[in-house]
């Protein structure tokens, strides 16, 4: 698991943890927990830290233990959980991302890759995991006539189970989700999309990184020029917006230059708008979630 915790200072906190591919429940044990955690913040009001989430976890799955790789490098890595957690937004639910990337026997690593965004999703995905993992150690259990086992799906149906109200309030709240007002302008408001599978590419900096505050929180946007051709949607992108939250931005702005060889991953989101001219557009950016210096 790789997890960032932003405060509302815009300070990003970072924990990694792992647990042994043999142990079956570690991935949906973990997600519930998180899902949990989420619905702890969004009842309490309070915000989401990095010593909270880290506390929660410990107690909820004892068998996590600190990791201190980078587990895209990592050839013993099968799965890697990637969270990005933000302070609570109007809904009063954290901000938060979820990917799973898991390697596989696809030319690319780590080519199969799911990603959420938002606590509806998020929740969604943790209760199917946990539902899933009950049914299949269940069914296990049955074959091999395994009381522990059958143990284990117990304890997953009763995640399943603590999961359905956090659930049904998320997916309560983002019914009830106020509509964002068009801007003065006259165009209609963005939608944002984002692309379902992770986008890892190198290229150079055309342009003097950019750096703002946007809710408190430091932002940073990048003009890349990438090395291979991108193409969404059919359409060649010759330069491509990159947007950086809390210490990434911060560091960027700092470390980076014109000229800059860089390798980034992250998710490429599709912004589609009618302009004040009554002309529909669409802007293509990429939401960094990891970015250094390439080395080629």
């Amino acid at each position: 698991m790789q997890i960032r915790v932003t405060d509302q200072r815009g300070i990003t906190t970072r924990i990694a943890a792992s647990a042994p591919l043999t142990d079956h429940t570690g991935l949906p044990t973990a997600l519930a927990a998180l899902a949990l955690h989420l619905t702890h913040l969004r009842r309490t009001g309070a915000q989401p830290t990095a010593t909270a989430l880290r506390e929660h976890l410990t107690e909820a799955v004892p068998w996590l233990r600190p990791y201190g790789f980078n587990a895209l490098h990592d050839p013993r890595a099968a799965a890697v959980v990637d969270i990005d957690l933000q302070p609570l937004d109007a809904s009063g639910w954290p901000g938060v991302r979820l990917a799973v990337l898991q390697q596989g026997h696809d030319p690319v690593p780590w080519g199969r890759s799911r990603r959420f965004r938002g606590a509806a999703q998020v929740l969604a995905y943790a209760d199917s995991e946990a539902e899933a993992a009950a049914q299949h150690l269940a069914a296990r259990g049955h074959l091999q006539r395994d009381s522990h086992l059958r143990r284990q799906s117990v304890q997953m149906d009763q995640l399943h189970q603590q999961l359905a109200p956090a659930l049904a309030l998320a997916n309560e709240d983002l019914a009830s989700r106020p509509v964002i007002p068009a801007p003065r302008d006259g165009s209609a408001r963005y939608a944002d999309e984002e692309l379902p599978t992770p986008l890892v590419l190198t290229g150079a900096v055309v342009q003097d990184v950019e750096l703002r505050t946007a809710g408190g929180a430091p932002v940073a946007r990048l003009l890349l020029a990438p090395d291979a051709p991108l193409e969404v949607d059919g359409v060649s992108v010759e330069r491509l917006t990159c947007d950086l939250h809390g210490d990434q931005a911060v560091s960027a702005h700092a470390s980076l230059a014109t000229g800059a060889h860089v390798l980034l991953a992250g998710t490429v989101v599709r912004r589609h708008y009618t302009g004040a001219d009554q002309i529909p557009r669409t802007a293509v950016t990429l939401t960094v979630q990891h970015i250094g210096h390439a080395l080629t």
